[in-house]
């Protein structure tokens, strides 16, 4: 998703294979995790978020052997 006070609600997710769940491009996102999300293999990532002011609230069970959010602020 690209654009600023963008809302983002996912339902389950799956990132393998170096693939990448959810990504942002912009300021003051919010990102609802309300499934299941899984993500498994080197260089997957869950979320990935490009901006300033974002909130991610996860509300589900996270599958994740070691957990990467990766955010850049600009």
């Amino acid at each position: 998703m690209t654009g600023d006070d963008a809302v983002v609600n996912n339902g389950d997710t799956a990132a393998t294979g170096g693939g990448t769940g959810t990504k942002v491009d912009g300021d003051n996102a919010q990102i609802n995790n309300n499934g299941n999300a899984t993500v498994d293999g080197s260089g997957s990532t869950g979320t990935a978020i490009t901006g300033d002011g974002a909130v991610v609230n996860n509300g589900a069970a996270a599958a994740v052997p070691a957990l990467k959010w990766t955010v850049t602020t600009r």
